[in-house]
């Protein structure tokens, strides 16, 4: 279990125009917490958690009301269910958020990063001005094989929903995800044949928004191989499909791009005496895009 506790004192700045002096509150007095508490059972193949975190703010002045949230809460709950000596595992997590402040400082918060609700083209979006808080919640599913083998693999899910936010007392800057991620990995760690180690990865991801708006997909494959005479090998192919930024335009429409496939190629030489363990290695890396551009990079 941990607490932290934080008050922070009001501060003023004495303002000067023309001759007339006045002083203003740039800073209320705010108390920030953050707790978080994790059990572990079942020989730790079970863990159990949560947190929770909260700002309060003394907001006097008019204009403070104006730009600064009154309070903001956020807090979630996780688990983790290991399998087989840690071989598989399960891990769920849930987070919300709340935000309360006047109608002025939420309309702006609905406006901004990374709301962006007045986009033309999000029909899932809408900013209500006369709004007085804000929630918003998080989550995850996650399943996968950690090790005892040769082969891992990791599936997930994740979202956020498009009032989630967490910038009071932590940081993200996107919302309004809906996010899969597949990943299966080779790891040949005893060396065989001519081998003395071979790793092989594929991924596989996509998101949309909460409104179904796609923002990307793709995939890639990538390997490697080191020889017994400590030579490698490896190579790796991208592929992005088209996909779209609901940030770039600061609450215009959702800018797209497009997409694009790259197949990379590296080559490890070493150089050197084997007896004081010492190797000096270029690495040969050719990168090829599928539009027609080719890069070779010589590094040492």
């Amino acid at each position: 279990m941990g607490i932290l506790e934080s008050i922070t004192q009001k501060e003023k700045a004495l303002i000067d125009r023309e001759g007339n002096r006045r002083e203003i509150i740039v800073e209320p007095l705010t108390n920030y917490i953050a707790t978080r508490v994790q059990k572990d059972m079942n020989n730790s193949n079970t863990l159990l958690g949560g947190m929770f975190t909260a700002t309060n703010r003394d907001l006097v002045e008019d204009y403070s009301k104006d730009e600064m949230h009154r309070a903001s809460y956020s807090g979630g709950l996780d688990f983790t269910q290991y399998w087989k000596n840690k071989t598989y595992y399960l891990r769920l997590k849930t987070a919300f958020s709340r935000i309360i402040g006047n109608q002025e400082v939420l309309y702006k918060t609905q406006t901004s990063s990374p709301h962006f609700f007045q986009r033309p083209d999000a029909k899932h979006l809408q900013v209500d001005s006369l709004r007085t808080h804000l929630d918003g919640f998080g989550a995850t599913v996650q399943i996968g094989k950690a090790g005892n083998s040769k082969w891992m693999y990791t599936f997930w899910i994740t979202m956020r929903s498009p009032g989630f936010n967490l910038n009071e007392i932590g940081y993200m800057n996107r919302n309004d995800e809906i996010q899969q991620i597949a990943w299966i990995g080779f790891r040949q760690r005893e060396p065989f044949s001519i081998f003395r180690s071979l790793n092989l990865d594929m991924n596989q991801w996509y998101a949309t928004t909460f409104g179904f708006e796609k923002r990307y997909f793709g995939g890639n494959i990538y390997g490697f191989t080191e020889f017994v005479n400590y030579w490698g090998f490896g190579f790796g192919c991208d592929r992005d499909s088209k996909s779209i930024s609901t940030e770039t335009l600061r609450g215009g429409p959702a800018l797209k791009y497009d997409g694009a496939a790259y197949i990379y190629i590296c080559i490890y030489i070493p150089i050197g005496a084997k007896k004081f363990n010492f190797h000096i290695i270029p690495i040969i890396s050719f990168v090829i895009e599928v539009r027609g551009t080719a890069m070779i990079i010589i590094l040492v």
